[in-house]
């Protein structure tokens, strides 16, 4: 039951109706069902998968807590008793507990993540019971940040279950994302939550703008993706050059779109869900493009990979040893080295079970850390023209040298195997095609010259919704007008029917961040 198809929209327009027509704690139960039943659509089996991943979660932290809390009743009655050093042994002894339960429910809930996900990559034949389930990545991901946070002593474990559920099992975001966080996420998906016209009005509009993105840039430009990535032979050179930039646009309409809907739905209900996206093709370099591309990802892995792994005991010791040596630079480079690769080579396998994802997280590790090493250039560039930084046509060139980079680079997400992409990628050098490449665009890759005129002035609102984006709340300023709200809602809505790519043929249910 994705976004885009019509069980789902009936679906959530009976959830929307009734939602304000409950209150309070009624709500909360109509939440939890709806969310069960939902992620039943996706295969009854599944249920189980997550099922397990939820309450092995939630008793975890809540003996994470108890711990806690026996430790602190210990220290607050002995206080006289204990010196500092027999104080500092006990905490360390209930953190010790604490962490073996901690790092007991990390293991099962990632085993169970590498046994439905990544079992093909060891054996070519797996039982259909190991099949991955919707959006295991995400909601095992957001479980295991919620138990560290526990142990971190972010905040207190949920006590009730079926709030810790309805956080686990949230249905608008298990299609793609983002991996919310249970302190962002439990501000506003818990209580009472009374009509709001305006929050239902934006929400709406969002959603649209979503399967516009979706429907009409998205779907149409995927049947060029395909008829180039099926025939690598026949459409090497200036072809894959085309494959890049209509990947690198479908990808964005598809993900972000996605991301619209997802927002968009919560909105109505009165929820907020975090941004996870912000504009990543104005992006000056890669470091900053991953900071505004998929930024739940990344801040995930950020916090519950790289820091851990760079402060271990390993990664200390191991840079002590190169200090010692008189490598102090060694030191500080290596570790640095290891964990963004070791990051980089686990984003990408969070993306797919392949060699061809984990070849493009090696990729993008090593562009950052090249940008790293190469910073006193930059430097010194700067300081030789001080005044590059502010230049348009400088900051322009930045962020299509960015753009391209990133989107030549996601060719390892379209053809099979990490060779062949790659050598379909250098075919682009040297290419002598490009004439009767752009020539036959028009009408040769399953789309007509229609189609390619909805594609051009989809980009260009885009991109002007982008730009406008960054001062103003477009949705906001839509919905001060209720005219003017239903005119843009109608209009795209009759542009989805009229332009839309759905159909027999066409499977515009699935979104690409779906397998994730």
């Amino acid at each position: 039951m994705g976004f885009a198809s019509l069980k789902f929209i009936a679906f959530f327009l009976i959830v929307f109706a009734l939602w304000y027509s409950f209150g309070g704690r009624l709500q909360g139960r109509l939440l939890l069902i709806a969310n069960i039943v939902f992620y039943a659509a996706s295969g009854p089996r599944n249920l189980i998968y997550i099922g397990i991943t939820a309450l092995s979660t939630y008793f975890a932290a809540l003996a994470i807590s108890n711990i806690y809390s026996d430790g602190d009743d210990q220290l607050a009655a002995r206080k006289a008793e204990l010196s500092k050093e027999d104080r500092k042994a006990l905490k360390a002894s209930f953190k010790s507990r604490a962490k073996r339960v901690m790092v007991s429910c990390i293991a099962l809930n990632i085993g169970i993540l590498a046994a439905v996900k990544y079992s093909r990559m060891v054996v070519r034949t797996v039982p259909s019971w190991l099949i991955a389930p919707l959006a295991v990545s995400f909601y095992t991901f957001m479980a295991v940040a919620y138990l560290v946070d526990v142990y971190w002593r972010r905040y207190e474990a949920e006590c009730s279950l079926w709030r810790f559920l309805s956080f686990i099992t949230f249905f608008p975001q298990l299609i793609q994302g983002p991996i919310s966080r249970f302190s962002d996420l439990s501000k506003t998906l818990y209580g009472k939550h009374e009509w709001d016209g305006r929050g239902v009005s934006c929400g709406a509009l969002r959603v649209i703008w979503g399967y516009v993105k979706k429907l009409i840039v998205a779907d149409r430009l995927a049947i060029a993706l395909r008829t180039i990535s099926s025939d690598a032979a026949g459409y090497r050179g200036a072809y894959v050059f085309l494959l890049i930039l209509i990947y690198a646009v479908q990808l964005y309409a598809d993900f972000t779109g996605g991301i619209d809907i997802t927002i968009g739905l919560s909105r109505m209900l009165g929820i907020k869900v975090a941004e996870n996206f912000n504009r990543p093709y104005f992006s000056k370099s890669t470091a900053e493009y991953w900071r505004r591309w998929h930024i739940s990802m990344g801040s995930w892995f950020r916090d519950y990979v790289f820091y851990p792994l760079y402060t271990s005991r390993f990664m200390t010791g191991l840079s002590r040893k190169l200090k010692d040596a008189g490598h102090p630079a060694a030191a500080q480079r290596t570790t640095m080295w290891l964990c963004t690769l070791l990051l980089w080579a686990l984003t990408g396998l969070w993306h797919g079970a392949s060699m061809n994802f984990v070849v493009w997280g090696l990729l993008n590790g090593l562009i950052i850390l090249a940008s790293q090493e190469l910073a006193p250039l930059y430097k010194r560039f700067h300081e030789r023209f001080p005044g590059a930084a502010n230049n348009t046509a400088y900051k322009a060139f930045c962020c299509l040298r960015t753009f391209m980079l990133m989107a030549a680079i996601n060719v390892l997400d379209v053809y099979p195997g990490s060779g062949s992409a790659l050598g379909q990628l250098l075919s682009v050098f040297g290419a002598s095609n490009w004439g009767e490449a752009f020539a036959a665009a028009p009408s040769s890759l399953g789309l007509m010259p229609h189609d390619w005129i909805v594609v051009f002035i989809g980009v260009i609102l885009m991109l002007l919704f982008s730009l406008r984006e960054r001062k103003r709340d477009n949705f906001g300023d839509l919905s001060e007008s209720g005219t003017l709200a239903f005119a843009a809602g109608g209009l795209m809505v009759l542009a989805i029917l009229v332009f839309g790519i759905y159909g027999i043929g066409f499977d515009a249910s699935q979104f690409i961040y779906n397998q994730f």
